[in-house]
């Protein structure tokens, strides 16, 4: 949605995300391919909204898991 709003020749955008437990914690890497005529600014730019979306603040914060019978 950004680079569309911007203009910007982006083609395709492809997320590989895995986990890995290191020292009793859960680590998240997620590797973006990003496809398209783009500067390295613009590409920096898609990065940081990446980070900035609603599911990595979600992953990144503390999160408490209620399981109920229904």
């Amino acid at each position: 949605m950004y680079a569309e709003r911007k203009g910007w020749d982006l083609v395709h955008i492809d997320v590989n995300v895995t986990h890995q437990k290191i020292n009793q914690q859960y680590k998240i890497f997620a590797h973006l391919y990003i496809e398209g005529n783009l500067t390295p600014e613009q590409r920096q730019r898609l990065l940081e909204i990446a980070n900035r979306c609603p599911v990595h603040k979600i992953l990144k914060s503390e999160v408490e898991i209620e399981t109920q019978l229904t």
